[in-house]
């Protein structure tokens, strides 16, 4: 019994709503048997006192009062209690007055009228009742107060409320409840009633169980022992009472012997309560003896409410070096705290708030040591209502001073793991799970935590090949009970990276030899594999190299005068291999001649030099040699080391000798072809003079013969439009001869120079101008001429004379060839904007090129026609050339020839410059 009340009253809240719950189950019940006129459940006792309407609707606004309290709903909980002192005041005030109140009859009138025994005001509860009520409705304003007046108010008015409701009870425990009267009917109270109002209340104690005389009962100290012992002797009256009336209801005897009986019974229970209270007293005393001896053995120290020392076991004396007579009535941290009073102040702050403190601080010793301690503070309520402390120490001095050597040990790991960029885990080997620390989750490229727990993502994670080997070593290592094995491993990490790691494992067995945990410590070594890849790479290639070119190398040690040469070297040499014997002196003798100047470099401390040596060979041949020698010095300057390759040269040298004097003979051969060539270019310049001059003198002799028909006629007299066309043939005769020593300049120019006089021209203008000149008479000889000018060519960077020039041949090629074939004659020239370029097409309708001809139409001396010299062609692609152009035959799939060039475009940022 005692364990289970202690058990509740830790519980308050939990069970405060459990009351409320019964309470408000109790007063449905009534509330529905006066509905259904059931007289078991209104009064629970045939012939007893009812449970009224309205006493059931204030059990149901208590009930939620008490809930409300118990959920911290304080406001709540004292609105219902207000709210019952009010209306028991209102029903108390109407039975003084006397006068009948409206909601008495407001609930079930009929039935409420019609109860037996028919109280004085039916519907209205006593005055015993209305007493009860209220106080408990006082109780309830003072749930959630923190003053100790108001606390202790609380608790009287439960307590009293508590006890008028049970005393009301014991009627009906120790007699008949049909034979109980009860003079006044305004003191009369139901069954039902008395259980409700004494359950609210003891919710309400059950609430404040940390002040007045709950805390005394639920205490831990020796007086609330005492007081749950004691509890059972106020009931046994009760309960012999209870067991005499069967006697009396069976009629074995009659009040007078049951009154004796009760007697007797209580003085027979009084002793054996007695005695099984000082048994109990005893075991008490002697438990607290064992505990007080356990408590003089142990570090704790007791501290009252003002804050000083009563409790201070030898224990402490050891720890601390101080007597009790020393500190007893002394504050703690008035000698101990080596802390500061905010320290002290947030302590006992901490210990107010939540009823306790703990933490590791450092105290002072009476030799002026220092000592950490682990302290904790527990505020324990004594029954005299005097709170105390309680202080458990312990002694972590050598607890810290490990954790700092662990600590710096720890931190020169961090250190190493940061700088070498180190990966460890650790695995339970019987549960299979891996610990993996920051560094092997940034090698496995893996979110922090996401190796933690499993195996699986290191062992998925590593190449398949590498998996089996890694797992058949470590069982190979594990059966041989080897402590540590060294361990790579290639990874495959989530961004598709492969990486190569390189580290050691450490294996732990148990004391039956059983491997349960292993500790691995990795690095990444990616790149310096790659490197060795490379290493080895170039290695292979200078060995194919050494071989392929017939190379050999040699490293000297000049301050040992010792040689390590390959199998290359030697061969240079006819050595057989170590033929050299690591001798430098056996190299310098075979040294048949050297550059003089060769130890320059040395001393100017230069890196390497390249030299050339010949040398006597075992065999007795002399051959020369090329290399590069590469010099090592101290850190002095001395000249401590050369590497030298070299390859034999000999046949090289006797080859460029032989072509020197070929060349010779080859410099005679070419005087003479240059001689051929420039007789060459005189006869191909002289061609193209007489070609260019032709067209420019053949436009001359037309308008010289047109003069002359004009003036051969003597008799005729020249009227203004004959002397008109006169002079327009004379300026045309004027200007082709112009134009002829233009040719003639601009053709000299060019063979001097090799380039155009280029400006900014209107490309339309110019091919309109060079087409009136090579085909005057277009429409008379039946030749449709068409234009297509793209508007983005427009204007270019050309040479007029010479641009005008290539278009005049081409037109007149093309009229000529469209000459003597079915009309229509069709000559269609335009321009099309490409690439900074403008490309110009010339395209007629004729006979076209024969495929076997249109490979050399560009060449000198080469023509189509039987009185052509060829040389056309040839001279327009020189000017397109010397524009920075090209000149092409386009293949064509329809009929004739289509002739195209490319002239540079003029562009904005050329216009503005």
């Amino acid at each position: 019994m005692d364990l289970g009340v202690a058990q509740r009253l830790r519980q308050p809240e939990r069970f405060a709503v459990f009351i409320a719950v019964v309470v408000v189950a109790i007063a449905i019940s009534a509330l529905l048997g006066w509905r259904v006129g059931s007289v078991p459940l209104t009064s629970v006792i045939v012939g007893a006192v009812a449970l009224q309407p309205t006493t059931a609707i204030a059990l149901i606004v208590g009930a939620f009062g008490l809930a409300a309290g118990a959920m911290r709903q304080r406001w709540t909980s004292r609105a219902a209690g207000a709210v019952l002192v009010g209306a028991c005041l209102y029903w108390l005030f109407a039975y003084v007055s006397p006068h009948a109140v409206p909601v008495d009859l407001l609930l079930f009138r009929d039935r409420v009228l019609a109860q037996q025994p028919l109280p004085l005001w039916p519907g209205r509860p006593s005055i015993i009742t209305c007493v009860v009520i209220a106080l408990f409705g006082a109780s309830l304003t003072g749930v959630g107060v923190r003053q100790p007046r108001l606390k202790l108010l609380a608790i009287g008015a439960a307590s009293l409320g508590a006890l008028i409701a049970s005393l009301s009870i014991l009627p009906y425990l120790l007699q008949d409840p049909t034979q109980l009267t009860i003079l006044h009917q305004s003191l009369r109270i139901a069954l039902n009633t008395s259980v409700g109002v004494g359950a609210l209340c003891a919710g309400v104690l059950i609430l404040k169980r940390d002040s007045g005389w709950v805390r005394l009962v639920a205490g831990g100290g020796e007086q609330g022992r005492i007081a749950r012992v004691l509890v059972p002797v106020a009931l046994v009256p009760v309960a012999f009472g209870m067991l005499a009336n069967v006697g009396v209801r069976t009629g074995l005897y009659g009040p007078d012997v049951r009154m004796l009986l009760i007697i007797v019974l209580s003085a027979v229970a009084l002793l054996f309560l007695a005695f099984w209270a000082a048994r109990t007293m005893g075991r008490e005393r002697n438990r607290r003896e064992i505990l007080v001896s356990a408590l003089e053995r142990s570090t704790v120290m007791i501290v009252d409410g003002s804050g000083r020392l009563q409790h201070w076991p030898p224990a402490c004396e050891a720890l601390y070096g101080w007597t009790a007579a020393e500190v007893l009535g002394r504050r703690p941290g008035e000698f101990l705290n080596v802390e500061g009073a905010s320290v002290r102040e947030a302590t006992r702050a901490a210990i107010r708030e939540h009823g306790e403190w703990r933490g590791e601080i450092q105290h002072w010793t009476k030799a002026g040591g220092i000592r950490w301690v682990a302290l904790q503070w527990v505020l324990q309520h004594a029954g005299d209502g005097d709170d105390r402390v309680v202080g458990t120490i312990s002694d972590i001095t050598d607890l810290k001073l490990a954790e700092a050597s662990l600590r710096e040990s720890q931190e020169r790991l961090t250190l190493a793991v940061g700088a070498y960029d180190l990966g460890i885990y650790d695995i339970d080997v019987p549960a299979d799970v891996l610990f993996a620390d920051e560094g092997m989750e940034r090698l496995f490229g893996v979110e922090p935590g996401g190796m933690n727990g499993s195996l699986a993502v290191l062992r998925g994670r590593i190449v398949d090949g590498d998996v089996l080997t890694a797992r058949r070593l470590a069982e190979e290592a594990v059966a041989r009970r080897l402590p540590a094995m060294i361990d790579d491993m290639c990874i495959l990490r989530p961004d598709g990276e492969i990486r190569y790691l390189y580290g050691s494992r450490r294996f732990f067995y148990s004391e039956a030899g059983v491997h349960v945990r292993t500790i691995g410590v990795y690095r990444d070594v990616t790149e310096l594999k790659l490197a060795e890849a490379v290493a080895k790479e170039n290695q292979e290639r200078l060995k194919l190299a050494v071989d392929a070119y017939h190379l050999g190398i040699a490293d000297a040690d000049i301050v040992n005068r010792t040689i390590v040469a390959d199998t290359g070297f030697e061969r240079l040499l006819a050595l057989p291999e170590g033929g050299l014997e690591g001798s430098l002196a056996k190299l310098d003798a075979m040294v048949v001649w050297k550059d003089p100047d060769r130890d320059l470099d040395i001393a100017a401390h230069k890196p390497q030099q390249f030299d050339d040596v010949r040398m006597r060979r075992a065999d007795g041949e002399i051959r020369d040699f090329h290399g590069v020698r590469r010099f090592f010095y101290s850190p002095e300057g001395a000249h401590v080391r050369t590497i030298g390759i070299y390859r034999d040269v000999t046949d090289e040298r006797r080859a460029q000798a032989e072509l020197a004097v070929r060349g010779d003979h080859l410099s005679q051969l070419r005087a003479e072809l240059a001689h051929v060539s420039r007789l060459s270019a005189m006869g191909e310049m002289a061609a193209a003079l007489a070609h260019e001059l032709n067209q420019p003198l053949t436009a001359i002799g037309n308008s010289v013969g047109a003069l002359k028909i004009m003036l051969s006629d003597g008799g005729r007299t020249l009227d203004d439009a004959a002397r008109a066309r006169i002079v327009r043939a004379a300026n045309q005769a004027e200007g082709q001869a112009v134009r002829a020593g233009e040719i003639v300049r601009r053709l000299r120019d060019f063979i001097a120079r090799g380039e155009a006089d280029a400006r900014i021209e209107q490309l339309d203008h110019l091919i309109e101008d060079a087409v009136a000149l090579g085909a005057p008479n277009a429409k008379a000889d039946g030749t449709d001429i068409h234009f297509e000018f793209s508007p983005k060519a427009g204007r270019v960077l050309a040479d007029r004379i010479q641009i005008q020039q290539i278009l005049v041949n081409l037109v007149r090629n093309a009229t000529e060839a469209m000459r003597g074939r079915p009309a229509p004659h069709v000559l269609t020239i335009s321009t099309m904007a490409k690439e900074g370029m403008v490309e110009v097409s010339v395209r007629d309708n004729g006979p076209g090129v024969a495929l076997d001809f249109a490979t050399q139409l560009f060449s000198p001396f080469r023509s189509t026609k039987n009185d052509g010299m060829g040389v056309g062609l040839s001279i327009c692609r020189r000017i397109v050339e010397a524009h920075g152009g090209r000149m092409w035959l386009e293949d064509s799939e329809g009929p004739g020839a289509d002739f195209r060039f490319t002239i540079p475009l003029v562009t904005k940022e050329l216009q503005h410059a």
